[in-house]
């Protein structure tokens, strides 16, 4: 409707390069915990909205970290991570403000990243999305780049735009 009326306006557009594929995001990537969360998800559609809960409260049970290297706005991070979430929007997943001071138009990659963290800490952060007080967490870490780049050993599935796929 706000097109065919003529008001539009430029979003950024995320250019992931996975190998000699080119895909382009709108939205978000994910990889570790929330993609994990997500394919698992898929097979409880039954339960509606809330399955995106259920089954990240599960990962946390899990707990599974994965070794990467993720360089940010130049900062390089060698380390074992629980997830990397990039979002280019405020939410994701049914209602989760992953990324509260993501915008669509400026320029910039809003990155959630968790490496380590108890489960207990896990699970009250869990609630937190919802209104994107989790960023305040000590557990999180949040960033705000142009560019940023991932390396994993592992053939991990990703999150892109709410699609599993990649690696």
């Amino acid at each position: 409707k706000t097109v065919v009326k003529g008001r539009i306006q430029p979003i950024d557009i995320i250019d992931l390069q996975m190998g000699e594929e080119q895909l382009y995001i709108f939205n978000i990537i994910g990889w570790g915990l929330v993609t994990d969360a997500g394919i698992k998800a898929e097979y409880i559609r039954w339960m509606g909205q809330s399955r995106y809960t259920v089954t990240a409260a599960l990962e946390v049970f899990i707990k599974k970290r994965r070794p990467a290297k993720l360089t940010i706005n130049n900062q390089v991070i060698d380390d074992d991570f629980l997830f990397v979430i990039a979002c280019n929007t405020k939410h994701t997943g049914k209602g989760m403000k992953m990324a509260p001071k993501a915008e669509l138009n400026d320029g910039l990659i809003d990155i959630i990243v968790v490496r380590d963290a108890t489960r207990l800490a896990l699970f009250n952060l869990l609630p937190k999305v919802f209104d994107g007080s989790h960023v305040d967490h000590p557990n999180l870490e949040y960033f705000q780049a142009n560019e940023f780049f991932m390396e994993s050993e592992n053939n991990d599935l990703l999150n892109l735009d709410g699609e599993i796929g990649g690696s």
